[in-house]
């Protein structure tokens, strides 16, 4: 197993794992945990496949503070990056929740990359504009809690 560095389009600093030898399968987690979370499944596909595990960004050690860099069509071209990392034209991908919905996003903006898609589980496919908007929603939402307590309604 080894943990390396890349880059997203952006610039932003991402981290990941790999493990085992073959063909390569990147296998994106869910929002709330990180990479380590898909390690019992890697562990056993590891034997035929270079699993890759991602953290997503904002998520694990892949810090992004900038909500605005947090969107499906980033999220996508993050896989991009790591492909190009890799050294990878194409690869299988597959993901539970947020990462099932980032192995759709992909594979429906760059087929050509994409082997073969797995979700295990997706969140709701929204446009960027409407996760921008939810976005702010809960950061006005945090600063009504700042200024007014956590009363702040």
């Amino acid at each position: 197993m080894r943990d390396f560095v890349y880059l997203g389009s952006d610039g932003c600093e991402l981290h990941a794992t790999a493990l085992g030898h073959g063909p390569g399968l990147i296998l994106l987690h869910g929002g709330g945990p990180d990479r380590y979370s898909l390690l019992p499944l890697a562990r056993r596909l590891a034997d035929g496949l270079t699993v890759i595990l991602p953290d997503v960004r904002g998520y694990g050690r892949s810090v992004c503070t900038d909500p605005t860099r947090h969107t499906w069509a980033q999220y996508a071209k993050d896989v991009d990056a790591l492909l190009d990392h890799l050294g990878l034209y194409r690869a299988a991908l597959g993901g539970t929740g947020l990462g099932g919905t980032i192995t759709l996003r992909a594979a429906a903006t760059r087929p050509d990359r994409v082997r073969a898609a797995l979700v295990i589980s997706m969140e709701d496919i929204e446009d960027d504009a409407a996760k921008q908007a939810e976005a702010a929603m809960l950061e006005a939402f945090a600063v009504r809690v700042r200024e007014q307590g956590i009363q702040a309604t």
